[in-house]
């Protein structure tokens, strides 16, 4: 079982993959028995894009199970370019509470929980044209 210091710090490396420098001001911390970790930072990239993310994890099931997230891309513009989140603002979604923000009109649309490498993929597609 991973403790909640290893799946923060797993996390962690998994954002930076994107290609992404995370900001100084940083906050990651784990409670005090290691079994919930908080994220949230912001990383910023070429061309003045910007991904915020915020994750709360309990690493209790012995995975790193999400139970408050949100990942926000937004443009050189400060438009959204896309946003996930589990905050529970769109009950008649059959993905209900995960949905996805799509576009400057911030779009509703169902989705499941992205995973991490969902994430990094579509910001470096976003951002790097891959």
């Amino acid at each position: 079982m991973l403790s909640a210091s290893e799946q923060l710090r797993h996390f962690e490396e998994r954002l930076l993959q994107t290609g992404g420098l995370l900001r100084p001001n940083v906050r990651a911390r784990t409670t005090r028995l290691d079994r919930r970790a908080d994220f949230a930072g912001v990383l910023d990239f070429p061309g003045g894009f910007e991904l915020y993310v915020q994750v709360l994890i309990d690493a209790r099931p012995g995975y790193p199970a999400w139970t408050r997230y949100a990942f926000h891309l937004r443009g050189p513009d400060g438009n959204c370019v896309f946003r996930y989140d589990n905050e529970s603002h769109y009950p008649a979604m059959s993905t209900f509470p995960h949905h996805k923000h799509v576009g400057t009109e911030e779009t509703p649309v169902e989705t499941h929980q992205p995973t991490l490498a969902q994430i990094v993929t579509e910001v470096r597609a976003a951002v790097l044209g891959e």
